[in-house]
C-alpha cells in the first residue's frame, strides 16, 4: 500500500514537472517570436525613413536645380541612387555603398501617360505623354532583398504652367 502510494506521488510529481516545463518551453518560444516582430518591425521602420528620406531629397533636388534635375533621368527599369556628399543630394545608376550596411535604395523613374491632355486622367496605356510628370519609386531592401519597403509618388512640374 505504501509503494502504491509513493508511486503515484511520484507520478504526480512527473506530471506536474512535465506541465511547468511545457509552459517555461512555451513560453520561451513567445518571447522569442516577440524578439523576432519587434526586429522586423524596427528594420520596418528604418527602411521607411530611408525611403521618404529619398523622396525629400528628390523635391529638394527638384526645387534647387528646378525640373530638368528630374526630368533628364531615364524611365523604366534603369535602377538610380540617390547620396548626400559634400552638403548636396546627387543621383547616380552607380549603386553606392550599403546603408548602416544592410539596407539598400534604388528608384526608378516612370514616364507618365495621360488619357487626353496633360489635365487627363494618368492612364498606363494613355495617348498622351506627360513630360511634365514623372512616378517616382523608391525601394529600400535587406535581407538580400527578401524583405522591402517600396514608397510611390508623382512629381510634377509645378511652374511649367506659370
Amino acid at each position: 500500500m505504501k509503494n502504491n502510494r509513493r508511486a503515484f506521488l511520484f507520478l504526480e510529481l512527473l506530471v506536474a514537472v512535465a506541465l511547468i516545463s511545457a509552459v517555461f518551453v512555451t513560453l520561451f518560444f513567445l518571447q522569442s517570436k516577440l524578439l523576432q516582430i519587434k526586429q522586423e518591425g524596427i528594420m520596418k521602420v528604418r527602411a521607411t525613413y530611408y525611403a521618404q528620406e529619398a523622396m525629400e531629397a528628390l523635391r529638394y533636388m527638384r526645387a534647387t536645380g528646378g525640373w530638368p534635375a528630374i526630368s533628364s533621368l531615364a524611365t523604366g527599369s534603369t535602377d538610380h541612387y540617390i547620396s548626400y556628399a559634400s552638403d548636396t543630394w546627387s543621383i547616380s545608376t552607380t549603386p553606392p555603398a550599403a546603408l548602416d550596411g544592410i539596407f539598400t535604395r534604388t528608384i526608378k523613374f516612370d514616364e507618365v501617360r495621360r488619357q487626353n491632355d496633360q489635365q487627363g486622367i494618368i492612364d498606363p496605356a494613355g495617348s498622351f505623354s506627360d513630360v511634365n510628370t514623372r512616378k517616382v519609386t523608391v525601394t529600400v531592401s535587406w535581407d538580400g532583398g527578401a524583405k522591402s519597403v517600396t514608397l510611390d509618388t508623382y512629381l510634377t512640374d509645378w511652374t511649367a504652367n506659370l
